[in-house]
């Protein structure tokens, strides 16, 4: 089943300071002419900075989230490593592969979920920022 959305399980356990919806408004379409490329190098504040532009001309480069630009890739086992994300192609250096999708949760359910798992061969987590965590089992 493919996942298409985060979806934060504990959402109680928030904190304000660290909302990840923070910013940085791009003005380089405002530079180019209408529908032109643009936001594809490092004069570009929010490409220089590795964030998606948010508030941006049609031309944007850099909302590859946004417009779902993934590399073709599958899913699959990996022979004594659990399951894998496998390229259907070469991919040039830096290149966006794809989204990581699923749940959301907060440290404090990480830690739970740790102990839960503590018998589980493979386990992932990856911290996403402001205590939250996108985990894997």
């Amino acid at each position: 089943m493919e996942i298409d959305d985060n979806v934060r399980v504990d959402a109680t356990d928030t904190d304000d300071e660290d909302d990840d919806d923070h910013f940085e408004k791009c003005t380089c379409s405002s530079k180019v002419a209408p529908n032109a490329k643009c936001c594809t190098d490092e004069s570009c504040v929010n490409y220089a900075t590795q964030v998606e532009c948010v508030v941006c001309g049609k031309g944007c480069q850099n909302q590859r989230f946004a417009k779902k630009s993934y590399a073709n890739v599958t899913v699959r086992e990996a022979p004594g490593k659990g399951f894998g994300l496998f390229t259907e192609e070469a991919l040039p250096a830096r290149a966006f592969v794809y989204e990581y999708l699923g749940e959301i949760i907060s440290s404090k359910e990480l830690k739970k979920r740790l102990y839960d798992a503590r018998h589980e061969r493979h386990l992932f987590a990856m911290e996403v920022g402001g205590g939250w965590v996108h985990p894997r089992s």
